[in-house]
């Protein structure tokens, strides 16, 4: 059996509330709203893997997260993405700090090692996707509001989607702590 998998860092509650309450401003947007307890940044897609593989997928998240000190992250700005001339997405983003590049290009690493295939369609961008457009089309109004979120970073996690007609689910499969 496959299993559609991805690494994450979920922000606390309390930041996931405060990305909730943005998405209240667009209301009006015909989007696709994610829900406050799947907001996250996705730090790499893996897709539909084996089961078997999991473990395997486990051991490397374990390694890395054993190599990397919490960390900040800070979101400065609601935008819309990926691309601005043809805008699917509103996206809640911020910019990446050393520990979180280091985070990113060793999981890709010991992955590539280990011969499982992840998502390299897209560079790595820090966001966390807050809505979609709806029967893909285009957001046609302009979104630009700066915000100031911050939080720390103690945990990774791998987590499963599961696709339903209503959007994506997420459950967490294992959390890892960051060095301490």
């Amino acid at each position: 059996m496959k299993r559609r998998i991805f690494i994450a860092i979920t922000p606390p509650e309390k930041i996931q509330k405060q990305l909730s309450n943005y998405q209240k401003k667009f209301r009006h947007l015909n989007v696709r709203w994610t829900k406050q307890k799947n907001l996250h940044l996705t730090l790499l897609f893996i897709g539909w893997i084996e089961e078997e593989k999991i473990g395997i997928i486990k051991r490397i998240v374990k390694e890395v997260s054993q190599t990397i000190n919490p960390f900040v992250l800070e979101l400065k700005e609601i935008t819309l993405g990926p691309n601005l001339s043809h805008p699917k997405m509103i996206w809640a983003i911020g910019k990446p700090n050393e520990q979180l590049i280091r985070l990113s290009k060793q999981l890709k690493e010991k992955l590539s090692q280990e011969k499982i295939s992840f998502d390299q369609r897209h560079p790595f961008k820090v966001h966390f996707t807050l809505g979609r457009a709806k029967r893909r089309q285009y957001l046609k109004e302009k979104i630009k509001q700066r915000i100031n979120i911050v939080f720390s970073v103690r945990e990774i996690k791998i987590m499963e989607s599961q696709l339903k007609k209503e959007g994506a689910d997420y459950s967490v499969l294992e959390s890892f702590p960051l060095k301490t």
